[in-house]
Parts: structure tokens; C-alpha cells; sequence
């Protein structure tokens, strides 16, 4: 048995929840955003392959988005993407056959992809999924610590000094046609 203060606040909680039902029911989410991870199809239930690491990478974006005021949605890419103007991938997600053609189609209707880390690599991960990433990729970043610095057309309020990359990442090479808008530092 419960202390009466628990069935209080109980109680409390549900009579608000009541009132706003009116509002909500039926309502549906409005976001453009989605942090895009095929291992999120089980979610919260862990699916083969996506442990803590991958969790991890996932829990970052969803600070990342959270912290610029981005409502945004968990998707694991099997349902269509068309909704959304911008997909984030975190750190892991390699790109199967049918994933990326999907997020070729999604860049073509004029959306916005982000990656981070190892994300966007082909099943074996020796290169970007995409040629529309316009990369080359080097395979893992040699270099412990490392540090960017945004060109000064990019830097728009960030100050003029390097930023250090605490976590080994992702070494690669400008592709004809890409735009570069940091220096890295080893």
C-alpha cells in the first residue's frame, strides 16, 4: 500500500493530465526533425547490434537537438521520411542499399542530413554510403586529441580559436564540389 501522499499526488497529476486531454487527443507531432538509428525498431526493448555505444550516440543527438529548442522525433527509418526536413544520424548508423535510398531521396526533395562520427559509412565501412556527402573516407582518426577551427565565413559568433575534439573520430578528405568549413588540427 501506497502512502496517502502518493495516491495526493496521484491523483493530482491525472486531473491535469484530464483537463489537457481535450487538446491532445488526436494530436500529432509537428516536428521537422528526427534522429534517424535502424536500431531504434525495438525501442525501448534493445535490438541485435545497438548496446550502449550505440545508445550512447543516440542519447548525444537527442541532447544536441534538445539544447537548440528542436522538437524532433526518434525514427528508425522504415516508415517514410518525407515529414521531415532534417534527419540526424548518430555516431554508428551504416547505410544499408534501401536506407540509402531513402536518404538520397530525402536530399533530392531538399532536405538536410547530419551525420556524426562513423555515420553515413557503407555495410562494411570502408567508405560514405552517399556520393552526396562529397568525402573521402580515411578510415578512423589516427590522432587522440585533435582540434577544429571554423573558417572565418562559417564562424558566425564563435570565437576565433581552435576547439579541441576530445574523442578519436573520423579522418577524411574534401570531395570535388565540398565545401569546407572547419580546419582540423593534430
Amino acid at each position: 500500500r501506497l502512502e496517502p501522499a502518493v495516491y495526493d499526488r496521484v491523483k493530482r497529476v491525472y486531473r491535469q493530465v484530464r483537463e489537457l486531454e481535450p487538446w491532445t487527443d488526436r494530436a500529432s507531432s509537428l516536428a521537422e526533425a528526427a534522429i534517424l538509428h535502424p536500431g531504434l525498431e525495438h525501442f525501448p526493448s534493445p535490438a541485435p547490434g545497438f548496446g550502449p555505444e550505440e545508445l550512447a550516440s543516440v542519447k548525444g543527438a537527442t541532447r544536441l537537438l534538445r539544447e537548440l529548442q528542436c522538437q524532433f522525433d526518434l525514427v528508425d527509418g522504415r516508415a517514410g521520411l518525407e515529414k521531415y526536413r532534417l534527419l540526424l544520424l548518430p555516431d554508428s548508423v551504416r547505410l544499408d542499399p534501401g536506407l540509402a535510398a531513402k536518404l538520397r531521396a530525402h536530399l533530392k526533395r531538399g532536405g538536410l542530413l547530419v551525420s556524426s562520427a562513423f555515420a553515413g559509412l557503407n555495410p562494411a565501412g570502408t567508405g560514405f554510403a552517399l556520393k552526396e556527402y562529397r568525402l573521402k573516407y580515411l578510415g578512423p582518426e589516427a590522432h587522440h586529441y585533435t582540434f577544429f577551427k571554423a573558417v572565418p565565413s562559417f564562424r558566425r559568433g564563435l570565437p576565433d580559436l581552435a576547439t579541441t575534439i576530445y574523442l578519436p573520430g573520423v579522418a577524411l578528405e574534401a570531395g570535388p564540389g565540398a565545401s569546407v568549413l572547419a580546419r582540423l588540427y593534430k
